[in-house]
């Protein structure tokens, strides 16, 4: 028996590995850091930012209590009121590959100034009005007084001056954080209305006793005596046939044979007669 054989063709085979490997991931994600300096200069306050902002970058500032009270500015500029602490927030926000990041930080800004304040004063005159009375007011006895970062106000002590003469007045200086100084000045006060007086009628007396004689003589005292701001000061001269000089009234002398002129002075406080 013959041995037969059959040879089977068959077609070159091609193995493929196919190997589906993940997408490499980006581990280092775009991320935003907020961040942010500033500096003083009395109130007003300039901040800087130091932020890590990937693309499209965006600020949103908070001021409480500052002017403006926000901003959206990179570098924004505020002004704070006075000394104190201040919580100031800053947000960024910014795009990464098919990512939005955002961040958000805040510092306590404190606001100190403990220079007071330089107190400057002028001494000045002044006339009293009708009622005998003057109003001081900071601006007229100011000499230039100045501070550091700004003088938030200014007052006297009195402020009301009533009638004739050399005042001391005191006028203080406050500053924004409250600091405080004082000066010192005087203030003379005038009027020029002089003080009004009324006399008595001239009077005629006869001596009992041969001449030449002299006799007491009353009832010659001034009617009344005014003045707008005080109490006005008589005194009196005689002059004529008798000689003789003092003050009220000139009642209760004795008066010489002839005639006798009585003249009357009233003078006010500030000198008006």
């Amino acid at each position: 028996m013959k041995n037969s054989y059959s040879r089977i063709a068959l077609p070159n085979l091609l193995l493929l590995a196919l190997v589906i490997l993940p997408a490499t991931q980006n581990l280092a994600q775009d991320v935003c850091i907020a961040d942010f300096t500033f500096q003083i200069n009395c109130g007003i306050v300039t901040f800087t930012d130091q932020s890590t902002i990937p693309n499209t970058p965006s600020w949103q500032w908070t001021f409480p209590g500052g002017n403006p009270p926000n901003s959206t500015a990179q570098n924004p500029v505020v002004t704070f009121p006075g000394c104190d602490t201040y919580d100031v927030c800053l947000t960024v926000t910014g795009t990464g590959i098919g990512t939005v990041c955002s961040d958000t930080i805040c510092h306590s800004v404190t606001i100190v100034d403990n220079t007071p304040p330089v107190a400057l004063c002028l001494g000045i005159g002044v006339v009293l009005d009708a009622n005998c009375m003057f109003t001081v007011t900071p601006g007229l006895i100011d000499g230039g007084s100045f501070d550091d970062c700004q003088i938030q106000s200014m007052s006297v002590s009195p402020s009301i001056l009533t009638g004739c003469g050399d005042f001391p007045v005191t006028l203080t200086v406050t500053d924004w954080c409250g600091n405080t100084s004082t000066c010192t000045t005087t203030v003379q006060t005038i009027e020029d209305v002089p003080p009004v007086i009324e006399c008595p009628p001239n009077v005629t007396v006869t001596a009992t006793t041969p001449a030449p004689c002299s006799i007491v003589v009353n009832g010659l005292s001034w009617i009344s005596a005014t003045d707008n701001c005080s109490t006005p000061f008589v005194d009196y001269i005689v002059t004529g046939a008798t000689s003789n000089f003092g003050q009220n009234d000139a009642s209760g002398l004795t008066y010489n044979q002839g005639v006798s002129t009585v003249t009357y002075t009233a003078t006010d406080d500030c000198g008006n007669t």
